[in-house]
């Protein structure tokens, strides 16, 4: 892994599948129980990480960072780049908007 990325590990240790939503490309992709997925992500500026639960129980986790780097069980599944990535408030937005969070404060 080159010098200017971090890595973090997501592993799906729940009976049934989590949906893993990648901003600002909004990807959603279901992990099954038992697998890993490596992000890879800039080391400067730092991702942004959020992992969070909605009412109806659905699980997700939220990486915005301009590259990020997917695999799962050693497999390349995205390579994202961007130039800027959006302001947390648009993140924000969307999360309540688009993926079920109504509770949340916007």
């Amino acid at each position: 892994m080159p010098e200017d990325k971090v890595a973090f590990t997501f592993h799906n240790q729940q009976d049934d599948d989590i949906e893993v939503v990648v901003e600002p490309w909004a990807l959603s992709e279901s992990v099954p129980p038992g697998r890993l997925m490596v992000f890879e992500v800039n080391a400067t500026p730092p991702a942004e990480i959020e992992f969070s639960v909605t009412r109806d129980r659905r699980q997700y986790v939220y990486v915005m960072s301009e590259h990020v780097v997917i695999s799962v069980d050693g497999e390349i599944r995205h390579d994202f780049r961007t130039r800027t990535r959006p302001p947390a408030a648009v993140f924000r937005v969307l999360n309540g908007l688009l993926w079920g969070r109504p509770d949340q404060k916007i």
